[in-house]
């Protein structure tokens, strides 16, 4: 299941710096559910060369054994829920993209997203072999004013819930996010953070395009005496200044040229010095 949900849950903003004429923002959302008998799923998107976009998309998708919704909601603020009663399977997705965020500055700028976290809970007591993955991604690419790609780098979060023979396993991997267990054995939570990651070097008239994914999918086997998740961002956007959004930092250090002062002086005592000698010489 895909589902999204505009309260609590997962997400962050983008900080929309482009310009109208260049700028796209996508928007989307999905959710789906199956269980033995029924297939079911939504999928709602849009895509606006105006920025910032003011639309509201929710999918969500429900069955006898469960349900899934995810929503996103004016300047990027997204989340997503879901649980399961009995054996099925449900997925939530939710992307928001800004094609063109440029440099402005006119010269070469190192630059960072940041991002919020605003927290959540992954809850998984089902039977053997039941699951439950979040993922959590993010990109920059980086191109020049004439449109060639520079670099791409990526931020990801992942933890993976298994329900083995004996016990829940439960993996962390790539960055840490402060996930860690919650009050019950089978619960992991997720707090409140301000996330960062480096993005490279924009060059001046260059642009970044950024790309954020939250996708928490679950499955149940046998039985599901408690499945289900949240993740959600900041409660409250209030404008562009919301996260995630790029900041420039100092402008990328040139290669120092030697002293103009002491080149200058040095130049002086070698041609004092050879008119000395030529006077020597004369005389």
């Amino acid at each position: 299941m895909r589902v999204i949900r505009a309260w609590p849950i997962a997400a962050a903003s983008l900080f929309v710096w482009s310009l109208p004429a260049h700028a796209t923002i996508v928007q989307e959302v999905s959710a789906g559910y199956l269980d033995r008998t029924v297939v079911d799923g939504e999928l709602k998107a849009v895509t606006d060369p105006v920025d910032p976009l003011t639309d509201f998309r929710t999918a969500s998708a429900t069955g006898p054994y469960g349900s899934a919704i995810a929503a996103i909601g004016a300047f990027g603020n997204l989340g997503v829920r879901g649980e399961l009663k009995a054996p099925a399977f449900i997925d939530t997705f939710v992307n928001i993209t800004n094609s063109y965020v440029p440099n402005l500055t006119g010269s070469d700028r190192n630059a960072r997203l940041l991002f919020i976290i605003d927290g959540g809970l992954l809850a998984l007591d089902a039977g053997e072999g039941s699951t439950l993955a979040f993922d959590l991604s993010l990109r920059a690419d980086i191109f020049t004013g004439g449109g060639d790609n520079l670099s791409s780098t990526t931020w990801e979060s992942h933890i993976w819930m298994e329900r083995t023979a004996t016990d829940l396993q439960t993996t962390y991997s790539d960055e840490d996010i402060g996930a860690a267990p919650g009050m019950l054995p089978w619960q992991i939570e997720i707090p409140l953070s301000f996330q960062s990651f480096d993005i490279g070097v924009i060059p001046g008239a260059g642009y970044a395009a950024i790309s954020y994914d939250v996708d928490v999918s679950a499955r149940a086997v046998v039985f599901a005496e408690v499945v289900n998740y949240r993740f959600s961002d900041p409660a409250k956007i209030d404008g562009f200044q919301e996260a995630p959004r790029v900041e420039f930092l100092d402008q990328v250090a040139d290669v120092p040229a030697p002293p103009t002062l002491p080149m200058l002086a040095t130049g002086l005592a070698l041609v004092f010095r050879r008119l000395r000698r030529a006077k020597g010489a004369a005389t």
